[in-house]
């Protein structure tokens, strides 16, 4: 009788948690890409790509220089915040070098077979030479 009252028991917390996941929306990424230090052509820096807020947790990142992406990137574990908002980072060594661009490549939930956002890093080559090259945010 133990296990017959266990096993309701486990079909009822399954089935819970089976309409909790059902019900929740789609939430799209928020993507940050920036530096670990000021940009400094021909320096060893360190570009990140930082993904938050999403859900469900079913995501693809790319650091791409020009139209190729990175070798040797690092990507965090998946973790999450309160309400499921998931969040994740990928992350490579470089030398960034002028005229280049480096972006990076988000693929979401069903959107995996096609990139969904691809976020330019320091798009304009002045701003580089103006500022420390703050990241940029895109939603």
């Amino acid at each position: 009788m133990a296990e017959v009252r266990s096993f309701v028991w486990l079909s009822g917390l399954v089935l819970v948690m089976w309409a909790a996941v059902g019900e929740s929306e789609v939430k799209a990424p928020q993507v940050y890409v920036y530096t670990r230090h000021p940009v400094e052509y021909g320096k060893k820096n360190r570009l990140m790509c930082h993904c938050t807020g999403f859900y469900p947790p079913r995501i693809e990142l790319e650091l791409m220089e020009g139209n190729r992406e990175f070798p040797n990137c690092v990507e965090s574990d998946m973790a999450y915040k309160e309400g499921w908002a998931y969040y994740i980072t990928k992350q490579v060594d470089f030398i960034p070098q002028e005229g280049v661009d480096y972006s990076c490549n988000v693929r979401h939930n069903e959107e995996l077979s096609r990139p969904t956002t691809s976020i330019l890093w320091c798009e304009m080559l002045e701003k580089v030479r103006k500022s420390t090259c703050p990241f940029l945010f895109f939603s």
